[in-house]
């Protein structure tokens, strides 16, 4: 099972174990200004007889960084996580049976099921470090390896299945099968493989679908985020064009209000000829220019009357098709 350890100090696994590693710059998160991102496994491995009604079996857990309770974010040490095979309590609060042949792979079973736990608060820690610095593009590799974690498991299920618990195997390969020689007890050993691997897999999904939801959920608040930002960007850019248009309409009104006057500068004001001439560019052509400006600009300022008079353009034209 694949973990994505952030927010400590590196590990200091050994290059020899190939796990993912590196530094993010951020802003600073519990002290430290860069955010550690290491890849961290928890295996699990079972050798065991095929043959013996009761086996001989070795269950081994790895741990890629130490089982103190300092290296790791869990409640309490990884260690506790384990549990106990003698236990029968143990067993039954976990509903997973032994089964004569197969009994090392129901505790294999069980093994996985009790470290499902820890695997899911180690994500839980991660995601938490992630949420604190916004470290959206985590999110996308968070979510990849829990769902490789998940297929994971059940590929290895199936080659279990296939390998060991398959009555064609059986009859090709019996020195490698973990089915007793009776069909009802081979019916027998099938149903407690199958019920001892459906609540390994349900509860490994049950905890991956509340982190995958967390991510989901954490993209999609993200993602509103942007939209809003991009709202608020386009609001500003249309104040700033609703400005700029103020602008260039002051502009306008300056020129129109100059425009008369150049007419009267072409004018020679010593010449009495040219009085009468100047009195209509003055009073005529200045008028005319300053009453159409003023309506022009008392018509743009109310976005009401363009609506009307658009509106009544259209019904001029529909009157206008009508008569053609």
């Amino acid at each position: 099972m694949r973990v994505l350890r952030a927010g400590l100090g590196s590990t200091g696994q050994s290059p020899s174990l190939r796990r993912e590693h590196g530094w993010i710059r951020t802003s600073r998160i519990q002290g430290w200004n860069r955010l550690c991102v290491d890849e961290a496994r928890i295996s699990v491995a079972v050798r065991t007889t095929c043959g013996l009604d009761l086996p001989i079996f070795t269950l081994i857990t790895l741990f890629d960084i130490s089982t103190g309770t300092r290296n790791w974010h869990a409640s309490i040490p990884p260690s506790e996580y384990l549990g106990n095979l003698g236990c029968i309590d143990q067993w039954k609060n976990r509903s997973i049976r032994p089964s004569t042949r197969s009994t090392a792979i129901s505790a294999f079973a069980y093994r996985i099921h009790s470290l499902c736990s820890l695997w899911a608060e180690e994500w839980d820690f991660t995601l938490n470090a992630i949420e604190s610095e916004l470290e959206v593009e985590l999110l996308r590799f968070a979510s990849v390896w829990i769902r490789e974690s998940v297929d994971d498991l059940r590929t290895v299920v199936e080659v279990l299945k296939e390998k060991h618990f398959s009555l064609e195997e059986k009859k090709n390969n019996p020195q490698v099968s973990f089915l007793p020689d009776s069909p009802e007890a081979q019916r027998a050993a099938l149903e407690v493989f199958r019920q001892n691997w459906e609540i390994v897999l349900s509860h490994h999904q049950k905890l991956a679908d509340g982190l995958l939801g967390r991510i989901a959920k954490k993209q999609e608040e993200v993602n509103s985020l942007r939209e809003g930002l991009f709202t608020a960007t386009a609001v500003s850019e249309a104040t700033k064009s609703k400005q700029l248009n103020h602008y260039i309409l002051v502009f306008t009104v300056v020129t129109i209000f100059y425009l008369p006057l150049s007419f009267v500068a072409l004018f020679s004001w010593d010449d009495p000829n040219q009085k009468t001439s100047f009195v209509i560019t003055l009073v005529v052509v200045a008028g005319t220019t300053y009453g159409f400006a003023g309506y022009l600009i008392w018509f743009v300022q109310a976005p009401e009357r363009r609506q009307a008079a658009k509106e009544k353009a259209q019904r001029v034209k529909s009157m206008g098709n009508l008569f053609k």
